[in-house]
């Protein structure tokens, strides 16, 4: 049953993240970046996935995205992450030194018409809510500052709702508290982004449980 769920599903929007294991940080220098951004874009080159936005930071990716199939987000995840680990280590001379990342990818379904546009915006800002940059459009690794020109450009698809006016102004505005607290809390209960109706409808449907996931993490520190 939920195999079957799954396909009924297909053509979703997707938030897509994973982190390094330890929170190791992995991308120390601009060439290990730019390789990322490349294979992400070959990624785009073999699949038919749309890639509304993304953001690479040190020890951790988020993207947005599409595809017609569940079986293609499967496909593509895993050539991406299976080939960053190898060149990685290659780059790096570290072969057979263990795995890069925590584990699988996580992969959770958005609604589209209401939580797309906090969505992009908590990817893009991440940059700047981290500390790393004074606005968010000033970090090259991400969809709203990569231009091709500093770094490999990414292609892009067209958003599936209108982009709101003054997009940059609006990412570089701080979210409330609850903003932010509910979206982490999602990602770290492995939920679908949406509105609560709509949560229950698609987790019935894939069969899974809006319960939380294991134990309260100890950790205080945010996964993203």
């Amino acid at each position: 049953m939920p195999r079957r769920a799954r396909l009924e599903l297909a053509g979703a929007t997707f938030h897509v993240l994973n982190r390094s294991v330890g929170r190791f940080t992995i991308f120390t220098s601009d060439s290990d970046y730019r390789a990322f951004a490349a294979l992400l874009s070959e990624a785009l080159e073999r699949a038919p996935v749309e890639l509304y936005c993304y953001c690479i930071m040190p020890n951790h990716w988020h993207l947005v995205l599409r595809c017609p199939r569940m079986a293609d987000l499967s496909q593509f995840m895993h050539w991406l992450t299976g080939t960053h680990a190898l060149r990685w280590h290659a780059a790096h001379g570290t072969r057979g030194s263990g795995p890069l990342y925590q584990g699988r990818y996580t992969a959770l379904l958005v609604q589209t018409e209401t939580y797309f546009v906090r969505l992009c915006r908590y990817v893009e800002r991440n940059p700047l809510r981290a500390g790393l940059v004074e606005v968010a459009e000033d970090w090259r690794w991400s969809s709203l500052g990569g231009d091709g020109k500093k770094c490999p450009e990414v292609p892009l698809s067209a958003w599936p709702i209108l982009q709101p006016p003054n997009w940059r102004e609006f990412v570089n505005r701080p979210e409330t508290e609850s903003e932010l607290a509910a979206l982490r809390n999602l990602v770290r209960r492995k939920h679908p982004m949406g509105e609560p109706s709509w949560q229950v409808t698609v987790a019935t449907r894939m069969g899974v449980s809006l319960r939380p996931h294991g134990r309260p993490r100890k950790d205080p520190r945010p996964l993203f």
